[in-house]
């Protein structure tokens, strides 16, 4: 059985409550349901997207990523701007953009491409953009209701940051009322 896996940054419960804070403004703007946003609890930082993955590669990949980890640390993370992928004018995401120590960040993320890497994965070809999903445009690549644009171009992002400590190897179960996730194993950082 194959297992549809990635590996995350557990956000602590004052980021996603200001994650709850911003949606819930931007929710009362969507009045036509253009965006089926994600939630504040579930949401996390993806640090590699593994994909459809052999129950059998799941203890090696553990392990490797376990040696590799051993030595990252906490990693203070805050919230930046809202963007969107392609582009905020016709977007199929809607994403919070993160500050904070990003080189810390890129290095954990490197850490862990390593050990991906070293147990039979290909090397992510797309460099690493760290950002948190808040929503999925349900018609891509339309133009956003002028109401729902103009809040999300607006918004205000709270200050502060957090220390992050937890990391994930994370199954998704998909279903029609969205993804639920698993942790399969779970590291804390120093």
């Amino acid at each position: 059985m194959d297992f549809r896996l990635f590996i995350a940054l557990r956000l602590e419960e004052a980021i996603r409550d200001r994650l709850s804070r911003l949606q819930s403004d931007l929710q009362a703007a969507d009045r036509r349901g253009e965006v089926r946003w994600v939630d504040p609890n579930a949401m996390h930082l993806t640090l590699r997207f593994l994909g459809a993955t052999p129950e059998a590669a799941v203890p090696g990949l553990v392990t490797a990523l376990g040696a590799n980890l051993a030595a990252a640390h906490r990693i203070r993370l805050g919230l930046a701007g809202i963007g969107g992928f392609p582009q905020l004018r016709r977007p199929r995401v809607v994403w919070l953009g993160l500050q904070g120590d990003l080189e810390a960040l890129g290095a954990l993320q490197a850490r862990i491409e390593a050990a991906v890497t070293a147990t039979g994965w290909p090397a992510e070809n797309r460099p690493f953009q760290p950002h948190l999903t808040l929503g999925r445009v349900r018609r891509p690549g339309q133009p956003l209701m002028p109401a729902l644009a103009a809040a999300i171009e607006s918004a205000q992002v709270e200050p502060g940051s957090e220390a992050h400590s937890h990391l994930a190897l994370v199954r998704s179960h998909l279903g029609p009322a969205g993804s639920r996730y698993e942790d399969l194993s779970r590291w804390d950082l120093a």
